[in-house]
């Protein structure tokens, strides 16, 4: 008997899968009220109305994905690494999907460590209720797309995460991440499975943000054999060639806050010297 799974399914479509099959085959989930945990051990968790998905399923069919095709899309990638069959494979193909929210569930299925994080929006926020009771951290960080620090915010309690939450334009997808204590990161470029270079991002007067867009210094910075392995396969995870891969060093080894499509260069410029990046890719593509 093949366990099925139907995604934001109206009444009549639902009754009628009843009928097709046996009803203790079917789950029904609605987009709107899943949220995505990922604990820092990088157990990756769907949850829809405080309980915990059920992905042990043959098959996901899926009606609509209305305003969640991010979420949705987030979900699929998930399901078909889990190798579940689903309908129409366009759906696997979405706005978003190289943005910094999508990249946290790819990168925790490569193994590859991440602040703890829930992603998730305004509606599942509240059907979740009772399961974020226990998962909510504070201090976090706040995030609908980071893009050079922009719309990342540091939260210091339920009350300004409410108020952001609230604030955010209705249905988009946002995350928090715990924070991870830290003097500087790092920002290395790849492409191509190559590493062209890493510099040292070091916040200024108290700031909480290390890019350089905040104005943030810079210093050469020289990663070790792991960790360039690490961020070689970030990018790899996330499917971008020409990636900026963002490291918070600890003593349990680097974790990784994101990896930049079209990363900014200027900060690698003034080490490395004017044109060294796109004049260094366009090497490897000569030879390639």
């Amino acid at each position: 008997m093949q366990k099925i799974a139907l995604l934001n399914a109206g009444s009549k479509t639902r009754a009628a899968f009843a009928l097709g099959v046996d009803t203790s085959s079917l789950v029904f989930y609605r987009s709107k009220n899943m949220l995505l945990h990922i604990d820092d051990t990088g157990l990756i968790t769907f949850v829809h109305k405080n309980e915990v998905c059920d992905f042990n399923i043959d098959y996901l069919f899926t009606r609509l994905r209305a305003h969640d095709q991010h979420f949705c899309g987030i979900l699929f990638e998930h399901l078909d690494s889990l190798g579940v069959k689903m309908n129409d494979p366009v759906n696997q193909k979405f706005v978003h999907a190289e943005e910094k929210i999508t990249q946290m569930a790819a990168l925790a299925r490569a193994n590859i460590k991440i602040p703890e994080t829930v992603i998730f929006q305004e509606d599942s926020f509240v059907s979740n209720e009772e399961y974020l009771r226990s998962k909510l951290f504070f201090p976090c960080v706040f995030k609908t797309d980071g893009s050079q620090g922009r719309n990342v915010v540091l939260v210091q309690n339920r009350t300004e995460l409410d108020d952001l939450i609230s604030e955010k334009p209705t249905h988009r997808l946002c995350l928090i991440q715990r924070v991870i204590p830290n003097t500087f990161d790092t920002r290395t470029l790849v492409f191509n499975g190559k590493i062209l270079g890493t510099i040292k991002r070091i916040a200024q007067n108290g700031a909480f943000h290390n890019n350089v867009a905040k104005g943030a210094l810079v210093e050469p910075y020289t990663l070790t054999e792991s960790e360039a392995a690490i961020a070689i396969a970030a990018c790899k995870a996330t499917g971008i060639d020409f990636g900026g891969v963002d490291f918070i060093h600890t003593e349990n080894g680097p974790i990784v806050l994101e990896v930049n499509k079209s990363p900014q260069i200027n900060g690698f410029e003034s080490i490395y010297g004017k044109d060294f990046v796109f004049s260094t890719i366009a090497k490897i593509i000569e030879v390639s």
